[in-house]
């Protein structure tokens, strides 16, 4: 049957068939063409899951389905597990130290008839100072390349389907610890300088102490510790 033409039963004609099964036709091309389209579009990929770590991706799913004829679908996924630490740390030390110690300088003089003696006692001084930084410690656990599904199915004659997983997990950690240290310190022991003049009659003694001036300055750097 030609469409356009009119057919006979029984030698009637009837235009009124013909003009339903033309429209029929073209409604089906026409309805066959937006499902096609509409098919096109149900491609998806959907990255899922929490974030147990920073950076840390648990699940990749990418699914190509229900699409039309000769239809074009194209997924492109990357997916990078990431865990990036960095730790500074800077310390600076400035320390004065004084140590001063003076014994002595201790007179007995102009004496007449007896013993004359002199005894300085000791002097000490002793300074001390400590200074400790700070440390840096970490403690991380490495990435897990993310999980993936793949699911390309139902598609239409003719389809070109296509799936690029690019899955990856990077561990990237830095630690800096800077110290500065400037100690100064300043020692004096004095001792003596005892007079014993002018004295008859008796022995004359002069005995002179021990100063002692001692610093001490003590500077701790501590160390980085880090454990992947």
């Amino acid at each position: 049957m030609k469409i356009g033409t009119s057919p006979s039963i029984d030698g009637l004609v009837c235009p009124d068939m013909v003009r339903v099964a033309y429209f029929w036709r073209k409604e089906v091309k026409t309805m066959k063409k937006y499902i096609s389209l509409l098919g096109a579009g149900f491609v998806t990929a959907s990255l899922l899951g929490s974030l147990v770590a920073p950076g840390v991706l648990a699940f990749v799913d990418v699914t190509i389905t229900t699409n039309g004829d000769s239809s074009t679908n194209n997924v492109t996924v990357n997916a990078t597990a990431t865990v990036f630490s960095t730790q500074d740390n800077s310390s600076d030390f400035t320390n004065t130290l004084d140590a001063s110690a003076k014994t002595g300088k201790n007179e007995a003089s102009s004496n007449t008839g007896g013993a004359v003696t002199i005894t300085s006692g000791d002097a000490t001084a002793t300074t001390t100072v400590s200074n400790t930084g700070g440390a840096n410690t970490a403690t991380i656990a490495s990435p897990t390349v993310p999980n993936s599904t793949t699911t390309v199915g139902t598609n239409g004659v003719g389809s070109s389907n296509a799936v690029n997983l690019t899955l990856d997990a990077i561990l990237s950690a830095a630690q800096t610890n800077v110290c500065k240290k400037l100690n100064t310190l300043t020692k004096k022991a004095r001792t003596g300088k005892n007079l014993a003049n002018s004295n008859t009659g008796g022995p004359v003694s002069v005995t002179s102490g021990v100063a002692t001036a001692t610093g001490l300055a003590t500077n701790i750097c501590s160390p980085n510790a880090l454990i992947l």
